[in-house]
């Protein structure tokens, strides 16, 4: 579920309990929902989504509402739990 800016669940950039990604064993455990920072790798534009956390081979996030693999497009660079 994407989070836009005028959203109320929408959390400022500088919000202190962001969490800055990390290697794989500090990874949130499989079912956690998240927010989190995505990234587009060619634009740099920076949105927000509600992920859940899922412990699959080719993937560690799904978005929460359709359950879809993020697009490769995107990078996650911040997190946190919701």
């Amino acid at each position: 579920m994407e989070i836009k800016k005028d959203d109320p669940q929408w959390i400022p950039e500088d919000d202190p309990r962001w969490i800055p990604w990390v290697p794989e064993d500090k990874m949130p455990k499989a079912g956690t929902v998240v927010i989190a920072i995505l990234q587009h790798w060619h634009t740099k534009g920076l949105r927000q989504a509600e992920l859940k956390a899922v412990d699959e081979g080719d993937c560690s996030f799904r978005t929460t509402d359709d359950n879809l693999e993020i697009s490769y497009d995107w990078d996650i660079t911040h997190w946190m739990e919701k």
